[in-house]
């Protein structure tokens, strides 16, 4: 877990609202949010976006991106509840990038 301590310390030194990852971060949360309106980003669910049913609709989503965002093929380590560390216990890893809004 070092890698994502180092991560974590690096992002909450800076203020999330002003912090992009890409271009279009907005986009993407917007885009997000309107498209996985059951996903609730404060306890996140492996089955949200690892079951069967979940893999069927972000494949599609992630895929819009795929010549726009350039960390496109990398992972994202995922709190699963964002007001808690980066743990073993509290963390999951999805394929595909995803903007940090909390997400």
């Amino acid at each position: 877990m070092h890698h994502a301590e180092t991560y974590f310390k690096l992002i909450s030194s800076y203020d999330a609202s002003k912090l992009r990852l890409t271009k279009i971060d907005d986009e993407i949360y917007e885009d997000f949010t309107t498209t996985f309106p059951e996903i609730d980003v404060t306890h996140l669910k492996e089955d949200d976006f690892k079951s069967t049913a979940a893999k069927d609709k972000w494949r599609p989503w992630i895929n819009k991106y795929e010549k726009r965002v350039n960390e496109y093929n990398f992972g994202s380590l995922l709190r699963i509840d964002p007001a808690q560390d980066y743990t073993e216990a509290n963390t999951m890893f999805e394929m595909g990038f995803l903007a940090y809004r909390g997400v």
